[in-house]
């Protein structure tokens, strides 16, 4: 877990998590240290507050990439490009079950056969969608030769990987799959 620097009015430095963004500790001097927002704690250490696939996206819209000219197999200047489709995150649906009250339960228990089952059945339909869709279409330069020789997902993963802005991505999502 990261952890950000934090310094207290007496001059000690303390090592925070994110999580502690927003909140307050007592220093041992006894002075209340107050830890910034969490864009602040990671500017603090140089880190960007933009999440990276947000950062793509921003650069595909405004035609920022690929940032290369070379190919990324041979590094020959090329004008061709090859759009990859990388599949970070994907959103899903959680089941879990509604809390019922004593009073439903008793009723659930008085009431046996069709009547207490449909009520067991209202109870279990609680679904809550969690995680988000981060699909990206990624664009990357490979020469008309070089072409063939991308036959792999794990092949195109590796030719993405020279990319730093690709790489990043590939460190905040290392399950990512190529498409």
């Amino acid at each position: 877990m990261a952890t950000y620097p934090v310094r207290c009015e007496c001059g000690k430095t303390h090592q925070v998590p994110g999580s502690a963004a927003g909140t307050n500790f007592t220093c041992d001097c006894r002075r209340t240290v107050e830890v910034p927002s969490f864009a602040k704690l990671k500017a603090s250490v140089g880190e960007s507050s933009v999440s990276i696939d947000l950062m793509l996206r921003h650069m595909l819209a405004h035609g920022e990439l690929p940032v290369e000219t070379d190919c990324a197999i041979c590094q020959r200047i090329t004008i061709h490009r090859h759009d990859v489709e990388l599949e970070c995150e994907r959103s899903e649906y959680l089941s879990q079950p509604k809390s019922g009250s004593a009073w439903n339960e008793f009723r659930t228990f008085f009431f046996s056969g069709l009547f207490g089952h449909l009520m067991r059945a209202d109870r279990m339909s609680n679904e809550t969608l969690v995680g988000r869709d981060v699909v990206l279409r990624l664009p990357i330069r490979i020469c008309k030769e070089c072409e063939p020789d991308l036959k792999t997902a794990a092949e195109v993963r590796t030719v993405l990987n020279r990319t730093e802005v690709y790489r990043q991505l590939f460190a905040r999502y290392p399950d990512a799959r190529v498409r």
